[in-house]
């Protein structure tokens, strides 16, 4: 974990707590022992077609996650990019449907149609 991951981490994490929680928070993120290595995939999914999906860890400036997809076989079949703000929740049909936090902070249902040939 480099230290622009924890500075992003950290001023990320400010910005949520607001005003009112924001010295609360800042004593905690003080007392966190950040680890030396990231993981290297940070959510894995099962589609209906059998696959395995495994979302890659992305730095704090990615604006898409990228998750790397697996046939029943183990084989990769490929990878697929979606933007950050969508939380993958299922993949049906080759589409992929998840929730999505809007810039006005709320959320919103969203369905992203996945090409067959990218996978």
């Amino acid at each position: 974990m480099t230290p622009e991951d924890r500075a992003a981490y950290e001023e990320e994490r400010l910005e949520e707590a607001g005003d009112a929680g924001r010295d609360a928070e800042a004593d905690m993120l003080a007392a966190i022992e950040y680890p030396q290595y990231k993981a290297p995939y940070t959510g894995l999914l099962a589609d209906d077609d059998g696959r395995l999906w495994i979302r890659e860890s992305a730095g704090p400036n990615n604006l898409s996650s990228a998750w790397i997809v697996f046939g029943p076989d183990g084989k990769r079949v490929g990878r697929v990019t979606l933007p950050r703000v969508f939380a993958l929740r299922a993949v049906l049909d080759n589409t992929a449907f998840g929730v999505q936090e809007e810039e006005q902070g709320f959320q919103s249902v969203q369905a992203y149609a996945i090409e067959p040939s990218g996978l």
